[in-house]
Formats: structure tokens, C-alpha cells, sequence
């Protein structure tokens, strides 16, 4: 899983952020 920080730096990418809400609701 890459560092909170890294996801954020990216949120600006969808697939960042569908990415990151997919870890979120997976874990």
C-alpha cells in the first residue's frame, strides 16, 4: 500500500482517488 501522503499528493488523478477510496473500503 503506498504512503498516505503519495495518495494525496496524487488526489488531483481519479484514478487516484478511486484507487485510494477502494483501499479505504477494502481494508
Amino acid at each position: 500500500m503506498p504512503p498516505l501522503h503519495w495518495l494525496f499528493a496524487n488526489a488531483e488523478d481519479p484514478v487516484r482517488i478511486n484507487l485510494m477510496l477502494g483501499i479505504l473500503s477494502y481494508s
